[in-house]
């Protein structure tokens, strides 16, 4: 119902359309949000956010059952997080890893309004080396999906501005033999820094086989890496592509993979 005024007053009265989402944003109040088919609580400034990829939120539901574990990251704001503790319940676990300290706010927020218990928030990025402190680049105000280890330069990045914080690190190998979980499935989104992540998780890759939800960004890896890299390490330990997202950006291959392991 709500979706549904929505689109009515935005059709035919605009102007109070506007009005009424400009008030409601400054409030911070709750509102729900479709996600997959599903009402969410969601804060009133990300009311009107496009979510993208659906591919993605469908990978995530159909990969995961009640019980499992699901390792977020580049969670963002949480949105995939939260289509993951909807599919584990409160008897699995979700971990959204994330060190913008804006997105880690809305994370927090998400899962206090839908009372996502089963959600833990890790505010470090991941990548091959546990790190007390390592420069970690915000675009805009630090609420951008662009954030990333490496200070990557776009028209658009370039137009938002960019500032520079001191973040902690992790690998995924150290994380689950500290907290005892292992993950049933991994999504990976880090902005160029994903064969770093893989790097990191050599343990959980070759041990546990979770299956990988990664995006690829070959022109934002740093200066000695190429994908194929990434696809000989995942090789090595036995997984293939079984299902792929795949668009041009710059003359390169972007996109997104579903691998499992034989």
């Amino acid at each position: 119902m709500p979706a549904t005024l929505n689109s009515l007053l935005r059709k035919h009265v605009p102007g109070l359309h506007h009005f009424l989402k400009e008030t409601l944003a400054r409030t911070g109040l709750p509102v729900p949000k479709m996600l997959l088919g599903r009402p969410v609580w969601t804060h009133s400034q990300l009311l009107n956010r496009r979510l993208t990829e659906p591919h993605v939120f469908r990978w995530i539901a159909d990969n995961l059952h009640p019980g499992d574990v699901f390792f977020d990251v580049g969670a963002h704001q949480g949105w995939m997080s939260i289509v993951a503790a909807r599919k584990t319940g409160r008897a699995g676990r979700v971990v959204a890893f994330e060190p913008s300290p804006p997105s880690v706010e809305f994370l927090s927020y998400h899962k206090t309004v839908n009372r996502l218990s089963q959600l833990d928030i890790i505010p470090k990025a991941v990548t091959n080396r546990d790190d007390a402190g390592i420069p970690f680049y915000l675009v805009g105000d630090g609420n951008a999906f662009m954030n990333s280890l490496f200070g990557t330069d776009t028209p658009e990045i370039s137009a938002r501005g960019k500032s520079v914080i001191e973040i902690e690190t992790i690998t995924l190998d150290t994380f689950s033999r500290q907290s005892g979980l292992i993950p049933h499935l991994i999504k990976i989104d880090a902005e160029g820094a994903e064969i770093w992540v893989c790097e990191g998780a050599k343990h959980l890759l070759a041990h546990n086989h979770p299956a990988l939800i990664i995006a690829i960004h070959p022109l934002w890896l740093p200066e000695g890496q190429k994908i194929e890299d990434m696809f000989k390490l995942l090789s090595s330990f036995g997984y293939r592509i079984v299902d792929s997202d795949i668009y041009k950006y710059n003359g390169a291959d972007f996109g997104d993979y579903l691998f499992v392991a034989d």
